[in-house]
This record gives structure tokens, sequence and C-alpha cells, in this order.
């Protein structure tokens, strides 16, 4: 269903693709044939394509996504952006922040994933974490010691916690925001976001906003509508995403992403 005039296809410089419900289907654990064969021929073109999702490069490197190359990676919600191994941008944690949760962690703990540039690790495991990295087909992280985030630069938390005892835990973090998931939560600064890690791959790479488009299903990809020209949103989005976005494909499954390259005039 189309909602907006779509763009001219030579102007399109790069798209930004969510990855998982996106990019790579969880029915099948894969990413679809044409999805593959659309992003490559995109890239034949020249046109980069941009990795905007909130995993962990190794959480990413445990996923069957060899079969495409990404031009660069807005990863952990946009606090982390990359091209190769190299920062192209960055926003960590406030260290003052860290140290409440950590004092909180102390008093009533919660099985929470700290994550920096090149490691993933926890304060302690639990069922609810297990169940929750098995449903996105990812490792637990192992446990250390987690008082090394205060002399490290932590990009992302992923504390598995309810509510309630969140509000508690983070009453002294003032410089957080956070999206909700399953029995999880995505933590990171309150200053970054997919929003705003693509704004900045965009400067980095001399592009506008109306050069670039993204594609999401997600809830935390409602603010890609913020920096780019175009958003499409997948069949299988939530009702939000479709609410808010320019364009609405297709089932992942059905062949969804590759229908709005072809929509748009990119193939």
């Amino acid at each position: 269903m189309e909602k907006k005039a779509l763009p001219a296809p030579e102007r399109i410089k790069a798209v930004f693709l969510d990855i998982d419900g996106t990019l790579f289907s969880h029915s099948d654990w894969k990413i679809p044939d044409s999805a593959v064969q659309a992003v490559h021929r995109l890239q034949e073109k020249g046109i980069r394509v941009i990795a905007c999702t909130g995993r962990h490069t190794l959480e990413m490197a445990e996923m069957p996504l060899d079969s495409v190359r990404f031009d660069a990676l807005v990863t952990l919600n946009g606090a982390l952006c990359l091209e190769k191994d190299e920062i192209i941008y960055h926003v960590p944690l406030h260290k003052e922040d860290l140290a409440s949760l950590l004092e909180a962690l102390q008093e009533d703990p919660f099985a929470c994933i700290f994550l920096e540039k090149d490691c993933m690790y926890m304060n302690m495991h639990s069922e609810a974490a297990e169940k929750g990295q098995q449903d996105i087909n990812t490792s637990l992280p192992p446990v250390t010691d987690v008082s090394r985030a205060m002399k490290n630069n932590v990009y992302m938390i992923v504390p598995y916690v309810r509510d309630d005892v969140w509000q508690k835990a983070s009453a002294g973090m003032k410089h957080i925001k956070a999206a909700r998931w399953s029995e999880a939560l995505d933590v990171f600064h309150e200053d970054t976001g997919k929003a705003k890690g693509m704004h900045e791959v965009c400067r980095y790479f001399g592009w506008t906003k109306d050069e670039v488009i993204a594609c999401g299903d997600g809830p935390n990809d409602l603010e890609m509508k913020e920096a780019c020209g175009f958003l499409a949103a997948m069949g299988n989005s939530v009702d939000a995403l479709k609410k808010a976005a320019d364009y609405i494909t297709d089932d992942i499954d059905e062949n969804g992403l590759a229908h709005v390259f072809e929509a748009l005039g990119l193939l």
C-alpha cells in the first residue's frame, strides 16, 4: 500500500536496513534469497547498504549473514556506528549512570548484559536471560566482574527485568532511554538512537536525508523516519510502524524487502 510519492531512484545513495524481521527471517533463520539478490544488485549499482540494528557485532557474527556485505553498521540502536571495524560515531553510557546501576545490582540483583565495542558480558545468568537469548538465537554472554564497566566504554546494557523492578533500579540513571523487547530492555544513552546513528553515518559519507531510504519492522525502527527521506515498513511490522511509514510492503517471508526496492525502481 503506497502512502507517499516514491523518491526518484537516481537520487538514492544508500539504504538503511533493520536486521531482525526486515532483512533476516526468524521463521527459517536466514536471509530470504530474494533479499540477498536484491542487496547485491543495489550494491552493483553503487547504492550503499547499511545495517541499522539493536544488535552487537558479536551477535551478528553468530547469525548466517555472510550472504550479504554491509558497507557500514549502525549497531546498538545507534550508540556505536562502524565502517568495517573503525568507529564512525559512538556515545557510551555515562559513568555515573553505570555506577548507579552497579550499586542497584548489588542491592537487588537481576541478570544484565553489558555491551562494549568488542565484548559482551553479564553480572549473572537467569532463566529469563537464557530463554531471551535463545529466542534470538544468540549465546548467553559469560559472567564476569562487571565493575570493568567503570573503566571501559559501555554502549548499551540489556537488563532482563520487570518494569517495576527496573523503575526502582534505574532511578539514579539520569541520561538513558530504554526500549522494551520480550523480557528485556535495550538501554542506551538518551542522546542517541537509530535516527541519530543514521544521521551521523550520512554526515560521514556526505549524504543528505533525502538521498537515503530505510526499511524496518519493529517499534525501535519508528525513529528511522526522522533520518531518511522515505521509510518502508515490512508487512510483518508492528502497527505503529505501518501507520508512520511512507510505504508498506509484503511480509519478510513473502519477498517483502525485494518488493520495496522494485517499487522504488532500484532494481
